[in-house]
């Protein structure tokens, strides 16, 4: 593996890219959208893939899907998945931030009957609270699991 400029440079590298480069071009079609999140589901299981999909704007992209797609189904499952595996990088949850953690909630609450976002969503704000330690944050935490099951 090359670094330039602390880029990777593998061929793993620029398929990551490319999927990014890929939703952004192609933002309006669902189809194209839903394809996308199914690679990227198979990709963030490794945390070199989650750090070069982090730089390459793919939180950015999948929020941004998430919320132009939001009657798709298809879509809020996958994007809540890889949220949830993005988030695992502490550099990933700053940039997906309170909106990421806004519209997962939102999600679990529109979906209440639906396993795999109910699943993967708490799993999801579990990753995007996770440097939230000091005990009022904590509370918030507790807070935020009340609201999804009450």
């Amino acid at each position: 593996m090359v670094r330039a400029h602390g880029l990777d440079t593998s061929a793993a590298a620029a398929r990551e890219r490319s999927v990014v480069a890929a939703m952004w071009t192609h933002f309006s079609s669902p189809e194209i959208q839903s394809r996308a999140l199914y690679s990227l589901a198979r990709m963030v299981l490794d945390d070199k893939a989650r750090a070069t999909l982090g730089r390459a704007g793919a939180c950015e992209v999948v929020v941004a899907v998430m919320r132009a797609h939001s009657t798709d189904i298809f879509i809020q499952r996958s994007g809540v998945y890889v949220l949830a595996h993005l988030a695992h990088m502490p550099r990933n949850r700053r940039r997906l931030g309170h909106r990421a953690r806004k519209l997962v909630l939102n999600r679990v609450r529109e979906h209440p009957s639906d396993p795999m976002i109910q699943q993967w969503g708490v799993f999801a704000l579990d990753q995007l609270t996770a440097d939230w330690t000091r005990e009022p944050v904590v509370r918030v935490k507790q807070w935020l699991v009340r609201c999804i099951f009450d």
